[in-house]
């Protein structure tokens, strides 16, 4: 996954005030018969589409801080400036993410599974960034959660209790119930480094991968799993114990700010 902020908010806010306004009490019907008129399906689609050509013309995005994202703002201005309004600009700061390159899972020698990001694995949104060679080993998943159960049957991760007996460097952990941010903080609590959390696999809405993000910057590397690939890593550390791997996640976050 990539940088998440996007430039529609900038764009949307100034497009909202040429409509806006707000007083201290009510006021009396309106006649917005005109502005309904004005607002009309082909100079709506017009705008879009110049979004878009300037997307295009920036790597495919109008992500925040980006050329894109001025681009955009730039637009955006220059219509208000060209209906009469006189255009402020107000810079705000947010914390920036972004994915540098992919995540990689490897097992040692004769390992019978490999991931490949953008598959079975990927780097959860706001991941820290690092490569952690340890033991996985597992909080308490429902593996097999059988298809059909209601989302979130699991609690897996969501408590201190969870990781008792806990031995390893990264923790594997199913979705389900609590934030991922809460299944991170209390792995980190109980000495994980970095984290993998696989999807719940009770439906194929819940199978996959991307499903989510840790909700804010995290310092350790978190990947994303799907529920096929998490099972059978359970089971492969039920059956063997505690295997050694790498998790490695290339991005820039750890409360990284911007200022746009």
């Amino acid at each position: 996954m990539s940088r998440r902020m996007s430039a529609a908010v900038a764009v949307a806010a100034a497009l909202g005030s040429l409509v806006g306004t707000s007083g201290a009490s009510a006021a009396g019907a309106t006649d917005s018969s005109e502005l309904r008129k004005a607002v009309t399906v082909s100079a709506v689609r017009a705008h879009q589409s110049a979004l878009q050509k300037i997307a295009n013309r920036n790597g495919g995005h109008r992500e925040a801080s980006s050329s894109g994202y001025r681009a955009s703002a730039d637009y955006v201005a220059d219509k208000l400036s060209a209906a009469g309004y006189s255009v402020t600009r107000q810079p705000f700061e947010y914390d920036y993410y972004e994915e540098l390159g992919p995540a990689s899972l490897t097992g040692p020698a004769g390992f019978p599974y490999t991931y490949t990001d953008g598959q079975n694995i990927s780097t959860m949104d706001y991941s820290g960034s690092g490569s952690v060679t340890g033991l996985v080993d597992f909080a308490t998943p429902t593996v097999p959660l059988p298809v059909g159960q209601p989302d979130s049957s699991t609690n897996d991760g969501c408590e201190d209790s969870d990781f008792d007996g806990f031995t390893g460097t990264i923790a594997l952990i199913q979705r389900g119930t609590c934030e991922f941010q809460q299944k991170i903080r209390i792995a980190k609590e109980n000495g994980a480094l970095a984290v993998i959390i696989f999807n719940e696999g009770n439906s194929d809405a819940r199978s996959g991968i991307d499903f989510g993000q840790a909700s804010f910057s995290q310092t350790v590397p978190v990947i994303e799993m799907s529920a096929a690939s998490g099972a059978q890593l359970v089971d492969y550390t039920r059956a063997k114990g505690p295997v050694q791997m790498t998790v490695t996640t290339s991005t820039i976050s750890s409360g990284a700010r911007r200022r746009t």
